[in-house]
């Protein structure tokens, strides 16, 4: 089930963290962000109708943001 995957591994990243095992933390939270990449990108597939005119961008622009996202975190020093 993709929700109790979800959960498990939002459990586990957050025992890491609180055990200050951050790597593991930050690898968990990537992971975890990758999971709900996919899931949105298998919505706006199901969603999409035959005929239907799609974005087929929106993933891409997904992952992008994610990894502008992870690089700022970077170089602030969050990661």
């Amino acid at each position: 089930n993709f929700q109790a995957a979800l959960r498990d591994l939002e459990g586990r990243m957050r025992e890491a963290a609180a055990n200050l095992e951050f790597e593991t933390a930050a690898r968990l939270r990537d992971e975890i962000k990758r999971m709900k990449l996919m899931d949105l990108e298998f919505a706006n597939e199901a969603l999409t109708g035959a005929g239907e005119e799609v974005d087929k961008s929106a993933p891409k622009r997904w992952r992008a943001d994610a990894a502008a996202e992870k690089a700022e975190a970077f170089r602030k020093g969050r990661l």
